[in-house]
């Protein structure tokens, strides 16, 4: 017992989360979208536009949502939602992985065709976190999990009102996420193939008894689609920064998050420790 409260006390202080926020809730850009709402403008793409207003209508509830034609022009005051390119890391090579990340950018701050810089933003989250390779065609099936998930981080901060450098934000989410009664046990982790190969070793699962599944592409998409209560999903995102978390694939919510303000390779051990508990039997 004095063990598994030890474990609950330093994932309460782990820094930061896999949805990362950059504005408390006493600063403008946060009060200009609790009090105006969020805003879709339209891309012109019929399954896009579609994709992104049915997440809205089912998974966000912390403000009003609007839609804007595709040449309607928002106002200064409106905070908009839509994925754009992830930052170039590497400006004389473009890696494999999915270049798309879903953000939430005030208005004023947004330029067409111009990069967005990841610290302007309310809150973001890539969609390679949870394959590195997903097809732009395949990116509608984790678009839930997303939205769900900086749904819920902003309502912690407007909740709790927290305040403070993003250090400390992202800190304080962490913590409200994971709860007083730490983590649940009896899930399995699900997991693709190109996620063993850089993220987390096969090796390391069985040594500390996490009970997982190691699927290809297909299968791994079928495991997402059934959404079973007891299956968790690992998100994994390198980029200029690094993000982990797990979520719940029946519904989207999000169970664990942690921020490394740097890139990193893989799951550290001690992370990786702290997260078994999920999935002891």
């Amino acid at each position: 017992m004095k063990q598994f409260l030890f474990a609950i006390t330093i994932l309460l202080t782990l820094e930061g989360s896999a949805q990362v926020y950059n504005f408390g809730a006493n600063e403008i850009a946060f009060k200009n979208l609790k009090e105006y709402g969020l805003t879709y403008r339209k891309t012109g793409d019929d399954f896009m536009d579609s994709l992104m207003i049915t997440n809205l209508e089912k998974y966000w509830n912390f403000t009003e949502f609007h839609v804007l034609g595709k040449m309607e022009r928002p106002e200064k005051t409106a905070t908009l939602i839509f994925i754009t390119t992830k930052e170039l890391t590497k400006k004389h090579m473009m890696d494999r992985k999915n270049q798309h990340v879903l953000v939430i950018l005030p208005a004023e701050g947004y330029v067409v065709h111009q990069q967005v810089t990841m610290e302007t933003t309310l809150g973001y989250m890539y969609l390679n976190g949870f394959y590195d390779l997903v097809a732009e065609n395949d990116e509608y099936r984790f678009m839930y999990m997303l939205f769900q998930s900086l749904n819920r981080g902003l309502s912690i901060i407007q909740n709790k009102r927290i305040i403070g450098e993003p250090e400390i934000i992202n800190d304080q989410v962490a913590a409200e996420i994971l709860g007083s009664d730490g983590p649940s046990v009896g899930n399995t982790l699900i997991l693709n193939r190109e996620q063993t190969r850089h993220v987390i070793q096969k090796e390391d699962l069985d040594k500390l008894g996490i009970r997982y599944r190691l699927y290809a592409e297909e299968e791994y998409y079928d495991a997402i689609a059934k959404k079973d209560p007891t299956q968790i999903i690992l998100y994994f995102a390198v980029n200029r920064f690094t993000e982990v978390a797990m979520v719940r694939i029946s519904d989207g919510e999000l169970l664990y998050s942690k921020h490394y303000r740097d890139a990193v390779p893989s799951i550290d051990k001690k992370t990786l420790k702290l997260i078994a508990q999920y999935f002891q039997w």
